[in-house]
């Protein structure tokens, strides 16, 4: 799998003091689970043993941590594209 910085994405949350947890986007992504079911997803998340990442886990950490896409999987922008 490419590389998922998830981690980072939470320590530059952090860094602009927000204040979240991973049991925060447990929540948020797994609503329907129960507590010790999202503890174990998002502990197998944080340590890279999710063999897939869905959409909704990328829109939710972007959306919690304010980070993009593009961030989380350290693509690097195409020059050119959003230049003014």
């Amino acid at each position: 799998m490419t590389e998922f910085r998830i981690k980072q994405a939470f320590a530059y949350a952090l860094a602009i003091g927000l204040n979240i947890t991973r049991m925060d986007l447990a929540e948020r992504i797994w609503d329907k689970s129960n507590y010790g079911a999202q503890k174990a997803n998002v502990s197998h998340l944080f340590g890279g043993k999710t063999k897939s990442v869905t959409p909704k886990i990328v829109k939710e950490v972007c959306e919690l941590t304010t980070v993009d896409a593009n961030f989380l999987f350290n693509i690097k922008q195409m020059k050119g594209v959003n230049d003014e």
